[in-house]
């Protein structure tokens, strides 16, 4: 059975692990937005984040996750201890995968077959066709336009957007602090860097560049603060200070429960919406969709 996978971050990738489990030649087709969700995720699941979820969908998550993938354990002391995939080895290259645009989506009864038409990257006129047994969109804030290609159904999501930093310096102690209601800075050192985070999901038009550096700075602060015991100064030593990247993307936000994973057509699925949960309800969704087969 052929597989066409549109989107390659989290939900993507996950679930196009899951389908080659269950036998299927996948093809994964990413435009590559440049805001995308996955890149600034922590890929952190800790089970008081998650604890409005159904019990079923949390052990199949991490059950798939520990079948596929190294699940480790990260402790925050007594802000207590949370569960991590490295995301190098959810979200990596495959050598079918696709950078291209698609173009359009529709079902040709002569050959019971899905038709995926894209626009290779770097190509301005020529569109391919792609054939499959089964489509899954899970192009997460971008899943709504190719939907619409096929049939009208309202999603209903919504995008918020965040940033994370990534510090070289990765000597710092894990840490959970509140900052504002309902809002923490999270920091822990992963392998490629330390990871920071303010929590901030900001539908996209008012994620103004003073309330990006708002973020920015609040996550510089904290890291300081538990790295050096000192606040950055104004003016200060490049090389006292380690150097970070910021990576900011915009999650899928949905009122479906507890995402979007539904086969809206037959053997056409859409696979979005997961809020701050993309690891776990990813591989939920994989999960769902492999044993649908």
């Amino acid at each position: 059975m052929n597989a066409i996978v549109i989107g390659a971050g989290l939900f993507g990738s996950l679930i196009a692990r899951g389908l080659r489990n269950a036998g299927c030649l996948v093809t994964v087709v990413d435009s590559r937005e440049p805001m995308a969700g996955s890149p600034p995720a922590a890929c952190l699941i800790k089970p008081e984040w998650v604890k409005q979820l159904p019990k079923e969908v949390f052990d199949t998550g991490m059950a798939f996750l520990r079948s596929n993938y190294e699940v480790e354990e990260v402790s925050f002391h007594q802000q207590g201890t949370a569960f991590w995939v490295d995301p190098s080895t959810m979200i990596r290259p495959r050598p079918l995968n696709i950078e291209g645009r698609v173009l359009n989506i529709e079902h040709d009864k002569a050959i019971d077959k899905w038709v995926v038409a894209f626009l290779p990257a770097g190509n301005r006129q020529l569109h391919v066709p792609l054939h499959a047994d089964i489509v899954v969109i899970a192009a997460g804030i971008w899943s709504q336009p190719l939907v619409d290609k096929v049939m009208s159904i309202d999603l209903g999501l919504t995008g918020k957007a965040g940033t994370a930093l990534l510090f070289q310096d990765r000597t710092a102690a894990p840490f959970i602090r509140p900052w504002a209601p309902y809002k923490q800075i999270v920091g822990f050192n992963r392998r490629d860097s330390f990871w920071v985070s303010d929590g901030t999901a900001i539908i996209p038009e008012n994620y103004t560049e003073v309330r990006k550096a708002a973020s920015i700075l609040r996550c510089e602060w904290e890291y300081d603060l538990r790295r050096y015991g000192k606040k950055r100064p104004f003016k200060f030593n490049p090389i006292e200070f380690s150097p970070y990247k910021t990576v900011t993307g915009i999650r899928p936000y949905s009122k479906r429960e507890p995402c979007w994973c539904d086969q809206i057509k037959r053997n056409l699925w859409v696979a979005t919406g997961a809020r701050k949960n993309g690891t776990l309800l990813g591989a939920w969704c994989a999960d769902k969709i492999m044993r649908s087969l």
